[in-house]
């Protein structure tokens, strides 16, 4: 299993960085239809066209540049300047690459962690009882069987809806069994009358 997964993880590296080189090649090449300055690994065109703005000011220029783009230094348009030189392209997409087989490789381990205890408040009853059922009954996926050492009177209301609480509250047990339950629910719906006599 390790194998396969250590070979899976070298297959999308080796995709990644093929599949950016191509990109790049591909984006590159579009761009520099008719763009000249937008090559890998070469310097950026500094020649351009005079400026032909009739009654040219040089302060009114610099005014109505500063209008339309920020001009002011800032760590972020230097470190934006630094990753656009035409040498850190290939190895940005290089090191983007690796963040994306990391990326990928630490989702497979991703849990969501929800529990009831973190919505109930520290040493409250709740909590105390949850927090010791994951103690001791954390891995048991076996059925958790009750039993009463003593005559109970089920045609007791007041005791039967007691006992049929405890099977009816999903804080922890996914489903429960009994004969009680069971036999709540056929008397609710059969058409027979259900007494002492004939119970």
């Amino acid at each position: 299993m390790s194998f396969v997964l250590a070979a899976g993880v070298a297959v999308l590296l080796i995709f990644a960085l093929l599949f950016f080189a191509v990109f790049l090649y591909v984006a590159g090449r579009r761009e520099t239809e008719g763009v000249k300055w937008y090559q890998c690994f070469r310097s950026g065109d500094t020649h351009f066209a005079p400026r032909t703005i009739n009654e040219f000011s040089d302060s009114s220029i610099e005014m109505l540049h500063e209008k339309l783009i920020d001009t002011k230094p800032s760590f972020s348009r230097a470190t934006a300047a630094a990753m656009a030189n035409s040498y850190l392209r290939c190895p940005v997409a290089f090191i983007f690459a690796i963040y994306l087989v990391l990326a990928v490789w630490g989702c497979k381990d991703l849990r969501i962690d929800l529990k009831e205890e973190y919505f109930l408040s520290k040493g409250s009853e709740p909590r105390t009882f949850l927090e010791n059922y994951r103690a001791e009954f954390g891995q048991y996926e076996e059925f958790l069987e009750l039993v009463f050492d003593e005559p109970i009177d089920y045609l007791d209301p007041h005791r039967k809806n007691e006992i049929l609480e405890i099977l009816e509250w999903p804080v922890l047990a996914t489903r429960s069994v009994s004969w009680l339950k069971d036999f709540a629910r056929f008397e609710s719906t059969t058409i027979y009358d259900i007494n002492p006599v004939n119970y």
